[in-house]
């Protein structure tokens, strides 16, 4: 049994303790660089960056972060070494254009998501902000006056009522 441990620490390299190294978001950027400073590869394409990030992993550096944020890094280190690569810039420029869609799609979703809220506890949708969408009788009548909903019949039958009542 001794054999068969020596034999897989020390005979097979991959099985080496090593020493680990944490990388926080804070310092991806420095860490990355300086790895491939250090190992005096060239980083040309994005390829090229996924085998250099797989080296460290290899070599011990363990990435705590969001996944997202280590491509984005990724990404954009890449297209500084090799800025003439359009691909690089392609890959840099998507960024951008999907963390702006993403941010418009959550806005337009955490409205519809209050307006579904409010029509499933019975509220009443909320009132227009955009004076050019409401109505030329919305925009005549004084607000709180009670002709919504058809509610002026009403005030008319109840000050009848309120008349007779006095009569008694």
């Amino acid at each position: 049994m001794n054999a068969l441990i020596y034999e897989i620490l020390y005979k097979y390299p991959y099985y080496k303790m090593v020493q680990l190294k944490k990388v926080v978001i804070d310092d991806v950027y420095e860490a990355v660089h300086s790895y491939v400073e250090k190992s005096g590869k060239s980083v040309d394409t994005y390829e090229d960056m996924v085998e250099m990030i797989l080296a460290m992993i290899k070599d011990g550096y363990c990435f705590a972060m969001d996944r997202d944020h280590l491509r984005d890094a990724m990404e954009s280190l890449t297209y500084m070494y090799s800025p003439v690569d359009q691909m690089n810039k392609d890959r840099l420029v998507q960024q951008f254009v999907d963390e702006e869609e993403t941010d418009s799609d959550d806005e337009m979703e955490e409205g519809v998501d209050m307006l579904k809220m409010m029509q499933m506890m019975g509220m009443p949708p909320p009132p227009r902000t955009d004076p050019s969408s409401a109505t030329k009788e919305e925009s005549i009548l004084p607000a709180g006056d009670g002709a919504e909903n058809g509610a002026e019949d009403d005030s008319a039958e109840n000050s009848a009522e309120n008349d007779s009542e006095k009569v008694d």
